[in-house]
This record gives C-alpha cells, sequence and structure tokens, in this order.
C-alpha cells in the first residue's frame, strides 16, 4: 500500500462529542505571552498513513471502542483482524513522530469472509438487536442483506480535531484498495459498506399538556406522525465525521440508537445546536458498494468548496 502524506495547518481547538476523541495538546507548545491569543494560533503537523502493525492494537482499539459503544463485541479480536490485513487499510499518524500514536484507522472489514469470528457475529447481532428495538420496520431488511450479501464493516474512525480535508485521500486510497483486492480475494467483493457513525440530536424539550393534547387531537395515521418525526430527526442529525452525512444520503438503510448513557450529553463546541445540550447516538447505515465513488467524489468537492 502507497503511503498518503497530507500537510496542513491544524487549528488547536477543542470539540466534544465525547471529549476523549480530542487530540491531545502538544507538550512542546511554546507558553509565551500570547499564550491568551492561543485561539488565534496554528500548529504545523504533518499527518501520513501507514499499514496497521502489532504495536498500534491499543490505539485501533480504543478508536474503535468509542464507535461500538453498548455493543457487546470482541474489539481485541476485530481489531487483531484490521492488524492482520496487510494490503487493505491504514493508520493516521503524525510524521517523524516518536511515541507514533494512532490518530485515525481506515479499513474494510468482509462479514462473510469472517463470518466464523466471534466479534463478526458479534457485532451482527448486536446491530440486529439495536436495529430491532428502534427501527423494527428495518429489522428484516438488515437481517436479509447481512445473510444474503457481502457487506464490508467501513472502519472510518478518527479524532475529533484532526483536519476534514485529512479523509479525504484516506477514503479514496482505501477504495482503491478494496478495488484491488477483490480480484485476489472474493471476500472483498462487497455488495454493500456498513458504516457506524458518530451523531448527534439536540435534547427534546419536554411538551407542555396543551402541545400533548393537540398531538392526541390529531387526525393524522400515527404511521405518518412517525415518518414526519424521522425526517425531522434526520435533518436535526450533527456527523463528527463530515464525510458520514454524505453516507448517510446514499444509504439504502439507516437507523439511530441513544449511547447517552455512556457518553453524557453535549453542550460546548461545535455540537451546541442552537444552544440545546446534545445527545449522543451511533446512526448505523448499510450503502451499496457502487456509490462509494460517488460518496468520494462529493467529498472531494465539499473540502475544495
Amino acid at each position: 500500500m502507497s503511503t498518503n502524506e497530507l500537510k496542513r495547518n491544524a487549528d488547536d481547538e477543542s470539540s466534544s462529542d465525547e471529549s476523549s476523541d480530542e487530540v491531545a495538546p502538544n507538550d512542546n507548545e511554546s507558553s509565551s505571552d500570547d499564550a491568551a491569543n492561543e485561539s488565534d494560533q496554528n500548529i504545523n503537523v504533518e499527518f501520513e498513513a501507514e499499514n496497521p502493525f502489532e504495536t498500534d492494537f491499543h490505539g485501533i482499539k480504543q478508536l474503535l471502542l468509542r464507535a461500538l459503544l453498548l455493543l457487546h463485541v470482541d474489539v481485541s479480536e476485530l481489531t487483531d483482524l484490521i492488524i492482520s490485513q496487510e494490503t487493505v487499510g491504514s493508520t493516521v499518524k503524525i510524521a517523524d513522530n516518536e511515541d507514533e500514536d494512532v490518530y485515525g484507522i481506515f479499513s474494510a472489514i468482509s462479514l462473510k469472509k469472517y463470518k466464523e469470528k466471534n466479534c463478526i457475529k458479534e457485532l451482527q447481532k448486536e446491530l440486529l438487536s439495536k436495529c430491532k428495538a428502534c427501527e423494527k420496520e428495518n429489522y428484516k431488511v438488515l437481517e436479509n442483506i447481512f445473510e444474503s450479501k457481502n457487506v464490508g464493516y467501513l472502519v472510518n474512525e478518527r479524532f475529533i480535531n484532526i483536519p476534514a480535508q485529512l479523509a479525504v485521500p484516506f477514503h479514496d486510497s482505501l477504495c482503491e484498495e478494496v478495488k484491488a483486492q477483490k480480484s485476489e480475494d472474493s471476500g472483498f467483493d462487497f455488495d454493500y459498506m456498513l458504516l457506524i457513525s458518530k451523531t448527534l440530536k439536540p435534547k427534546k424539550m419536554n411538551k407542555t399538556s396543551e402541545d400533548n393534547s393537540a398531538a392526541e387531537n390529531n387526525s393524522n395515521s400515527k404511521k405518518k406522525k412517525k415518518k414526519q418525526n424521522e425526517a425531522e430527526d434526520n435533518s436535526n442529525l450533527e456527523y463528527t465525521n463530515f464525510e458520514d452525512e454524505l453516507f448517510h444520503k446514499a444509504c439504502d438503510v439507516s437507523f439511530s440508537y441513544n449511547v447517552t448513557e455512556a457518553t453524557g450529553l453535549a453542550v460546548s463546541g461545535n455540537w451546541d445546536f442552537q444552544d440545546q445540550p446534545m445527545k449522543t447516538y451511533r446512526t448505523v447505515m448499510l450503502m451499496k458498494v457502487h456509490k462509494w465513488k460517488g460518496v468520494i467524489a462529493s467529498m472531494k468537492e465539499m473540502v475544495n468548496a
């Protein structure tokens, strides 16, 4: 796999989905008399892509744990699968950094190829369970796709304040790697891509008794009301990774489940929606693989706009 490098100025600002997602400040950052103006300062950081190595195990696992909150999955085994794929996937690291910390992971895991692995069985079981609880009408669709199609779990995890532009070459490279590998390994001949995205929604305010009464007297059917609520929820959805909104628009099946009990409310930074506290979610998406290139093209347009 070729090494991609991206060099840009990254603003030293914090965001809050989960505070543990933030990039730690540089210990060598100067503490001058202008510290009060540090929000206006930039830090030069050069990122590079590397194949996942055994030494990256802990860093990759921690990134996966954030994505798979409240899912009972053997994340250690899943991490081992990612590391074992020598020709597909890459980590995001700071160039010439002796610590070699992992700031992101991009990879694709075949649910069909590794269907006998406990982590894959658990992942599918847990997602089906969440779907049944949250979007029961999509349960059979999701179950059928898992059983009859080759699904690739698109691992797309990075720290929140990694520059958005960095995602484009990494997604582009991963897509090309999968394309090249499927000629040698049918396990990578995917029908669908599965994403588990970190998302947020505004916390709903309590309705007054008058609002509740009006809702009860509404002559619209429950199905129509539910569709309206779902459309409103999706319009209010905020994405930790900007490109996940594009994947969401392109997906065929999706549902979201609440993980606020594990993360707490997001109440500051970019995630304050009209001064309302935000609930944290995980949004599961299934997208037909032929749409992947189109999503990447849209990503390039967004970052170059």
